[in-house]
């Protein structure tokens, strides 16, 4: 699978797991459709995401609360990596 074939969401961290692992919380916005799935308005949905490579690298913490874009896999949405923090 190559880059461009990932799908990227903003989401914010809700819990942090053991192994590097977060639970990011993102919402599907109105003009936004899930495949295969009836969407509700601002449904939420939760993804289990762990570091990039990038970011372990340059050594960047990620904490409760902070928001993050995430890269999704299209075969499992309920996976992912996390790309980038905003400040």
């Amino acid at each position: 699978m190559a880059k461009e074939d990932l799908i990227e969401v903003e989401g914010k961290i809700i819990d942090v797991l053991t192994g590097g692992k977060y639970k990011v919380q993102w919402n599907v916005k109105d003009g936004e459709k899930e495949p295969g799935k009836v969407q509700d308005k601002n449904q939420k949905h939760i993804v289990i995401a762990y570091l990039s490579g990038k970011m372990k690298q340059n050594k960047i913490r990620i904490v409760l609360g902070d928001s993050v874009t995430v890269a999704l896999s299209p075969y499992d949405l309920s996976k992912g990596i996390i790309k980038f923090r905003a400040r």
